[in-house]
């Protein structure tokens, strides 16, 4: 970046948002064991902290000779980066890890088996990935990922950390991917030629400091002294009118059986607010929207499963008679609400 304020700049921020990305992925890791996708929540922030790290080091005043050597980490965490965003996105949505899916990672394999084989040698004699196909190998990750999750949102409704996790992740992506264009359509223009690193560096600062605030590892006191719905509207006897409309849509008339249900459509159709439904759900059944559609499918499918059709059905069918839109989605809500997969639960009976 032209000026040596301005490049120092760069490598300060870039630094404290690859700090923020570490630590913060370490502490997702350690406190997300078991939640779905909270391992490769806390392995993107790894892969991009480093990333971001050797990003500042290169850009750095200081930069000396050493800093190629670390470039080995870049493209390392670059070429790993684009599955796991898509595994992140499989798995926050209800989906099952598959083996099939590490095929993905078969060029980051083959990159890590050449250093491997070039373990102490000189860095010039490794192959390296062109630049421009390793920015499309990216480029078509985040595609495949943001078609996914466009596909199944409605549907699932990731929850918890994932709601924000998800659409942050792509929105920093496809800044980087805008900054990419730009600098490859004005290449002749010399103050562009650092936009990139400038883009990812204070797109992943953003992201770090607003994945803190919402992780309650910064903030905590004042978060635990201002009730989440301190400003709500709800009066108690609009919340326990809304919660009998609730109970009676899910006990009487089975909305939980419908796969593509929503919390938007559940409002307007009860005729309340989706913020008002959504506050009744969290403060008089303690959980989220999605939690309490998967509760409810999961009591549905133990009833199906105990009875005589449970023999004669499949476990497809009973699923899709559940209100679960895929078998992926079933076992994994099945399988941690019982402790046991549909198959084994039935032999059980």
């Amino acid at each position: 970046m032209p000026g040596s304020g301005l490049s120092a700049t760069l490598t300060v921020v870039s630094l404290i948002g690859a700090v923020q990305g570490l630590l913060l992925g370490a502490a997702i890791l350690a406190r997300r064991r078991a939640e779905p996708g909270g391992r490769l929540l806390g392995l993107l922030l790894l892969l991009g902290g480093s990333g971001v790290a050797i990003i500042a080091l290169s850009h750095a005043p200081i930069a000396a000779a050493w800093v190629r050597q670390l470039t080995l980490v870049e493209y390392s965490a670059w070429l790993c980066l684009g599955p796991t965003v898509y595994f992140y996105m499989h798995r926050a949505t209800g989906g099952r890890a598959a083996w099939a899916l590490a095929l993905h990672l078969t060029p980051a394999a083959v990159w890590l088996g050449q250093l491997s084989l070039h373990a102490g040698g000189a860095v010039a004699e490794l192959w390296w990935p062109p630049i421009l196909g390793l920015i499309g190998y990216q480029v078509l990750y985040t595609a495949i990922s943001t078609q996914l999750l466009a596909e199944r949102w409605s549907a699932t409704q990731p929850s918890g950390i994932h709601r924000f996790w998800t659409r942050a992740w792509l929105a920093v992506l496809f800044l980087q991917h805008a900054a990419q264009i730009v600098r490859y359509a004005w290449a002749h223009v010399a103050a562009l030629e650092d936009v990139v690193p400038a883009t990812g560096a204070v797109a992943f600062f953003g992201l770090t400091v607003l994945g803190f605030l919402r992780s309650g590892l910064l903030g905590a006191e004042a978060r635990r002294q201002r009730p989440r719905y301190a400003g709500s509207t709800l009066s108690r006897e609009r919340a326990g009118e809304i919660e009998r409309r609730l109970r009676d849509a899910l006990d009487r008339e089975k909305r939980h059986l419908e796969t593509d249900l929503t919390l938007e459509r559940l409002a307007d159709d009860l005729g309340v607010a989706r913020g008002h439904l959504s506050q009744v759900i969290n403060e008089r059944f303690a959980v989220g929207f999605l939690e309490l559609l998967q509760a409810q499918r999961v009591e549905e499918a133990r009833r199906l499963l105990d009875g005589p059709e449970g023999a004669r059905l499949t476990i497809e069918a009973v699923a899709a008679r559940s209100g679960f839109n895929s078998r992926s989605a079933f076992y994994e809500a099945f399988r941690r609400a019982t402790g046991r997969t549909p198959a084994q639960y039935r032999d059980r009976a």
